[in-house]
């Protein structure tokens, strides 16, 4: 016999990752479009403090990373190990990952609620 309470914080358990990864898919995909801008080589349009960072390699942008936990119901959104710099171009001024999510809250609740 099952335990309906445990039976229901399963099912909101389940409902609510899944939402978080519907939210968090929306930060990733709308922050590697605002690193998407080209600069190709010989590079002179680099980006400037107050702007994303722009597209030379796009490891940056490659780099945006969504982990999951199988136990818990959180999303780790953020830059992986092939882009370190990440943090460096935000220190200088560039808009970084926060910018982005900031900007597209909305939207990632829309996500979540339309689940």
């Amino acid at each position: 016999m099952t335990d309906p309470v445990a039976e229901a914080f399963a099912i909101l358990r389940f409902d609510l990752s899944r939402r978080l990864g519907l939210a968090a898919e929306v930060l990733v995909k709308k922050h590697q479009d605002r690193l998407s801008v080209p600069n190709p080589p010989p590079h002179l349009n680099s980006s400037k403090p107050g702007q994303y960072p722009r597209l030379r390699t796009a490891t940056l942008e490659s780099d945006v990373t969504m982990e999951t936990d199988s136990k818990e119901p959180s999303v780790d959104v953020g830059h992986g190990a092939n882009a370190p710099y990440h943090a460096s171009l935000a220190a200088s001024g560039r808009l970084s990952l926060h910018d982005t999510a900031m900007a597209v809250r909305v939207e990632m609740a829309a996500a979540v609620e339309k689940g």
